[in-house]
């Protein structure tokens, strides 16, 4: 059985122990991770501590003041750089889900590299835990984080050596951590943020407009959703190009006995197959009535299967009648160590309620989507 204590007592002396005197710097997102590691080194290094947040322009609406005053109540100070425009040159023009993740990592690690130097640390520590490495590993997706479970050299590339004192921990063990250190529940029971922000839910190329409305939908989604509702929730967006699918529309109505429209969106996610990464195509379903959440979750299976070209299904939830360039979808997952996840059964009621506010405040979006994939086939993220 996992002891927090016991965990924190050995980390902190480990951590004394590796940084000594050399100074350093701790990679902020606001997520739980990094979030419980820079509480970690706070009480391993006290005012020696320094801790970074970068504004990437992929993170939430005021995300960057809500975490300065977060970490504040942990007595934690935070300095907050704004490098958006950094981050937006180095992604241009880039579509697929992988490449993107590679330019978001250089440009990160390029970043932290350059703010290490002003600190003067000899270290970068981040929030790096288990399912990061052994999914990066494994082939599924390279998250940002991962470097040398890659084979790069961050002293030789970047300048500092990394310091990732939970890699070790899953998710449930991470907030008995921040618990067990005296963290407000409100930071340690907070929904998982991914490091590279809102860019893993801009299904494809970035455009502006995107990921405004990205923004504001991922905002509706939390007002409207609570962790009782599930361990993770957010939205996406993604371009509304693609074509409809006759054979797929069949195999919906044979599988639900309900008539159903298909539409094969050109976007693709990230998803799993065989144990290995698959980038698939996101699958509209629009039904003539509403069938349960967990009816679909079970059912789209056989869509997924029987149809290569696709990761993911989504069931309409409400539209506009004018096309418009993106879609959004909301995505709600119950999981314990995010290795596996099921789908959220949320109610349809309030589903409409989420989906007619998008469509209110977001201008760009045409279509509101609930996914209804669990992992796998699906990830957690859609990119």
């Amino acid at each position: 059985m996992f002891d927090a204590q016991k965990f924190i007592e050995e980390s902190t002396q480990k951590l004394r122990e590796q940084i000594g005197d050399e100074g350093a710097l701790v990679a902020l997102s606001g997520g739980v991770d990094s979030t419980v590691v820079a509480a970690l080194v706070n009480k391993a290094i006290g005012k020696d501590l320094k801790a970074l947040f970068l504004d990437t322009g992929f993170m939430r609406e005021n995300e960057g003041e809500e975490v300065k005053e977060m970490m504040a109540e942990a007595g934690i100070r935070v300095e907050v750089r704004n490098v958006s425009e950094e981050f937006f040159k180095a992604l241009e023009g880039l579509e697929n889900a992988e490449e993107k993740r590679v330019a978001f990592r250089t440009t990160f690690y390029t970043v932290f590299a350059r703010e290490a130097k002003k600190f003067n640390c000899e270290y970068l520590i981040q929030g790096t835990i288990a399912p990061d490495w052994i999914e990066t590993e494994g082939g599924i997706k390279s998250q940002h984080n991962i470097l040398e479970q890659i084979g790069i050299d961050a002293k030789t590339k970047f300048g500092f050596k990394v310091l990732e004192p939970i890699n070790q921990l899953y998710k449930d063990q991470v907030r008995q951590v921040g618990k067990a250190l005296g963290l407000p529940e409100s930071i340690y029971t907070r929904q998982p943020f991914p490091g590279p922000g809102l860019l893993v839910r801009c299904i494809g190329a970035v455009h502006d407009d995107k990921v405004r409305d990205l923004k504001r939908a991922v905002s509706i989604v939390e007002k409207h959703l609570t962790n009782k509702d599930a361990q993770q929730y957010f939205a996406a967006t993604f371009d509304s190009t693609g074509k409809e699918s006759e054979k797929i529309s069949k195999q919906a109505s044979e599988l639900f006995g309900d008539e159903c429209d298909a539409f094969l969106y050109d976007a693709k996610g990230t998803g799993v197959k065989g144990d290995l990464r698959f980038y698939g195509q996101l699958v509209g379903l629009k039904f003539t009535k509403r069938h349960p959440i967990n009816l679909l979750a079970e059912k789209q299976l056989e869509i997924v299967i029987k149809n290569d070209a696709v990761c993911r299904v989504l069931v309409e939830v409400d539209s506009r009648k004018e096309k418009k360039p993106y879609c959004a979808v909301i995505r709600a997952i119950r999981t314990r160590d995010f290795m596996t996840v099921t789908v959220s059964d949320i109610e349809w009621q309030r589903l409409d309620t989420i989906a007619k506010e998008i469509l209110e405040k977001c201008p760009a979006v045409g279509k509101v989507y609930y996914d209804v994939t669990p992992k796998p086939p699906a990830t957690v993220e859609f990119e």
